[in-house]
Protein backbone atom coordinates (compact mmCIF):
# COMPACT_ATOMS: atom_id res chain seq x y z
CA UNK A 1 0.00 0.00 0.00
CA UNK A 2 2.85 2.36 0.71
CA UNK A 3 4.45 1.87 -2.40
CA UNK A 4 1.32 2.68 -4.58
CA UNK A 5 0.53 5.49 -2.27
CA UNK A 6 3.82 7.19 -2.78
CA UNK A 7 3.94 6.25 -7.29
CA UNK A 8 0.93 7.96 -8.55
CA UNK A 9 1.79 11.54 -6.57
CA UNK A 10 5.50 11.09 -7.93
CA UNK A 11 4.07 9.90 -11.17
CA UNK A 12 1.10 13.21 -11.41
CA UNK A 13 4.30 15.41 -10.25
CA UNK A 14 6.90 14.35 -13.22
CA UNK A 15 7.94 16.72 -15.61
CA UNK A 16 8.79 13.59 -17.51
CA UNK A 17 5.48 12.07 -17.12
CA UNK A 18 3.71 15.17 -18.51
CA UNK A 19 5.98 15.29 -21.36
CA UNK A 20 5.41 11.75 -22.33
CA UNK A 21 8.42 9.73 -21.18
CA UNK A 22 7.13 7.19 -19.74
CA UNK A 23 10.58 5.27 -19.54
CA UNK A 24 12.44 8.31 -17.91
CA UNK A 25 8.68 8.89 -15.11
CA UNK A 26 8.52 5.90 -13.87
CA UNK A 27 12.08 4.87 -13.60
CA UNK A 28 12.22 8.58 -11.69
CA UNK A 29 8.85 7.70 -9.40
CA UNK A 30 10.28 4.16 -8.76
CA UNK A 31 13.88 5.24 -7.31
CA UNK A 32 11.70 8.56 -5.48
CA UNK A 33 9.33 5.95 -4.01
CA UNK A 34 11.99 3.23 -2.77
CA UNK A 35 14.34 6.00 -1.05
CA UNK A 36 10.85 7.36 0.68
CA UNK A 37 9.80 3.96 1.94
CA UNK A 38 13.48 3.07 2.76
CA UNK A 39 13.45 5.58 4.87
CA UNK A 40 10.34 5.33 6.40
CA UNK A 41 11.19 1.75 7.02
CA UNK A 42 14.58 2.68 8.90
CA UNK A 43 12.54 5.27 11.22
CA UNK A 44 10.15 2.76 12.22
CA UNK A 45 12.37 -0.08 12.72
CA UNK A 46 11.35 -2.19 10.00
CA UNK A 47 12.45 -5.43 9.18
CA UNK A 48 11.31 -6.16 5.82
CA UNK A 49 11.15 -4.51 2.75
CA UNK A 50 8.70 -3.49 -0.19
CA UNK A 51 7.75 -5.00 -3.71
CA UNK A 52 5.72 -3.60 -6.24
CA UNK A 53 5.28 -3.98 -10.28
CA UNK A 54 3.48 -1.45 -12.51
CA UNK A 55 2.26 -2.52 -16.38
CA UNK A 56 0.69 0.53 -18.58
CA UNK A 57 -0.36 -0.45 -21.95
CA UNK A 58 0.21 2.52 -23.55
CA UNK A 59 -1.19 1.68 -27.16
CA UNK A 60 0.28 -0.76 -28.64
CA UNK A 61 3.58 -0.36 -26.20
CA UNK A 62 4.22 -2.26 -22.62
CA UNK A 63 5.92 -0.14 -20.09
CA UNK A 64 6.69 -2.83 -16.97
CA UNK A 65 8.44 -1.44 -13.66
CA UNK A 66 9.11 -3.13 -10.86
CA UNK A 67 10.78 -2.29 -7.14
CA UNK A 68 12.07 -5.13 -4.72
CA UNK A 69 12.20 -8.96 -5.71
CA UNK A 70 8.64 -8.69 -7.26
CA UNK A 71 8.31 -9.77 -11.25
CA UNK A 72 5.63 -9.70 -13.53
CA UNK A 73 4.86 -12.71 -16.29
CA UNK A 74 3.13 -12.11 -19.43
CA UNK A 75 0.95 -14.34 -20.75
CA UNK A 76 -0.13 -14.73 -24.28
CA UNK A 77 -2.32 -17.41 -26.03
CA UNK A 78 -1.91 -19.37 -22.76
CA UNK A 79 1.99 -19.67 -22.82
CA UNK A 80 4.21 -17.44 -20.70
CA UNK A 81 6.84 -14.92 -22.11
Amino acid sequence: KLAADCLLPLLGDDVQWAAGDVPAALSRAFLAADQRILKEGAAAGWKNGTTCVLALLQGHVLHVANAGDSEAVLFRRAAAD
